[in-house]
């Protein structure tokens, strides 16, 4: 599956344990939809890296170097097909990082900027950055470690003219952020906000 990946892909090896079928059945798929998710949602990713683990128990990591993608623009069940592939032979998918990095933002007088695009606004910076929060930090917060990164912007602290919408909805990320720390820290979540700019 790595060398027909569309993106140049490595894979790491460590022990030589093998496992029963199903069990490495249900690996394989998961990095199969893995790079199949790289393609489709990150194709400017210029790398993508696979890393197994097969000391004890079988442990596999998939990540690259793309931007991610916008939460509302993605259909389909990955995340949970793999959840469940892994649950069907006793494992878990395990999500130990989430870096909310996606943002829309139009400038423009607040009259002139049409509503849907406001909408998409609040959708992407808002809505996608809670939702993620919601589902990848109760399960952190159950395993008890993770981390959290919503990244906002200096235009969070104050509103601006020409992006009034942009600015509120960076206002949102960090305060969202900031009250996560504060809830999930007790449950060895991190969480923090970035605001460059």
């Amino acid at each position: 599956a790595a060398l027909q990946s569309p993106v140049p892909t490595s894979v790491e090896v460590e022990g030589s344990d093998r496992y029963p079928n199903e069990v490495e059945t249900a690996a394989y798929f998961c990095c199969i939809e893995a790079l199949q998710n790289v393609a489709k949602h990150a194709p400017e990713a210029s790398s993508v890296t696979i890393s197994l683990n097969r000391n004890g128990d079988l442990r596999f990591e998939v990540r690259d170097d793309g931007p991610g993608f916008v939460l509302d623009t993605t259909a389909g069940d990955g995340l949970v097909n793999m959840r469940d592939r892994m649950a069907a032979v006793g494992g878990e998918l395990e999500v130990g990082l989430l870096v909310y990095n996606a943002a829309h933002s139009v400038v423009g007088r607040f009259l002139d900027v049409p509503l849907p695009t406001k909408l998409r606004m609040i959708d992407v910076n808002c809505r996608g950055p809670l939702v993620l929060a919601h589902h990848l930090g109760a399960r952190m917060a159950a395993r008890g470690r993770g981390g959290i990164v919503l990244v906002s912007s200096l235009s969070g602290f104050q509103g601006q003219a020409m992006v009034g919408t942009y600015a509120a909805t960076k206002a949102f990320d960090l305060v969202l952020a900031e009250s996560l720390w504060d809830e999930l820290g007790d449950h060895g979540v991190v969480v923090l906000a970035f605001c460059p700019g």
